[in-house]
Order: structure tokens, then sequence, then C-alpha cells
């Protein structure tokens, strides 16, 4: 389903998202992922990002360093490794938006994404939303090459 552009909602509605990303190492992927959820690519709503690193040591000031996004990137980590239900769960206690978007370190959000998320929550309360994963053409992410 092609994301519904008819109404544009902004979190100036009373409303704001958080993005939760659990990520264990990989971190050309989180880069790529982090930089699919920049302001020039979902819209000019107000959103956090939330990265939890389960215990893979992740380079926090060089993933920071190799991105140029405008949103708030909160960064969490775990002294040893609790599994991607935990880090989600860390992510929800560290953020404060009343919609919540879990997306994996390795995936990459379609243009208006996140408005899409918002507007469907905006004009329906109490749902939720599962969208759907395109693979690139010829293989998986893992194959598309470096950040």
């Amino acid at each position: 389903m092609p994301y519904d552009r008819a109404e544009n909602h902004t979190l100036s509605n009373n409303m704001n998202l958080s993005v939760i990303i659990p990520a264990f190492s990989r971190e050309e992927l989180l880069i790529r992922c982090l930089r699919s959820l920049d302001i020039p690519v979902q819209g000019e709503s107000d959103y956090e990002v939330c990265v939890v690193d389960d215990c893979s040591g992740l380079d926090e000031e060089k993933v920071r360093s190799q991105i140029a996004v405008r949103y708030s990137l909160l960064w969490c980590s775990f002294e040893y490794s609790r599994g991607r239900s935990a880090a989600r769960n860390e992510g929800i206690r560290s953020t404060s938006g009343d919609i919540v978007v879990f997306l994996d370190s390795d995936m990459e959000a379609q243009e208006g994404c996140l408005n899409a998320h918002l507007n469907r929550h905006c004009n329906q309360s109490g749902t939720a939303v599962i969208g759907k994963i395109k693979w690139p053409k010829g293989g998986s992410f893992h194959e598309r090459g470096k950040a």
C-alpha cells in the first residue's frame, strides 16, 4: 500500500513520534538506516530516534561523525547482550513518543514513512501499523554495499 499523502499531518497535532532501532554491530547498515530517517526524506515533522546497542561495541562517535541528520539522536548501550526485545523495551523507556516506530538497523525507511505512520495514528486511534519490507533487486540489504 503506498503511503497516504492526502492528509499531511505534522507532529504539532499533539502527537510525537519516537523511532527505536535495536542494533548489534553492522555499523555500515546502521548508518544507512539513520540517513534514511533524515528530515528532507521524512518531512518536516519533529521526532526523535533512539539506537540501542546490544553490547556489540558500536562506535557511537564514529556513527555520529558519518551522518549529518537534523533529528534528535539518542544512544543507549547495554553492558552485556540482552537481545532485541530488551533493546526495544529500553528504547521505549528512553524516549518520549506517543507513537513508536520500530526499525531494525539493517532497514532503510522509504520516503514519507514516518509521516505515513503519523497520518494513520491521527486518523485512527488505537492503531497498530505493520509495514512491508521492499527487498532490493538482486539480493538482500547485506549485499548492497557500504554506507
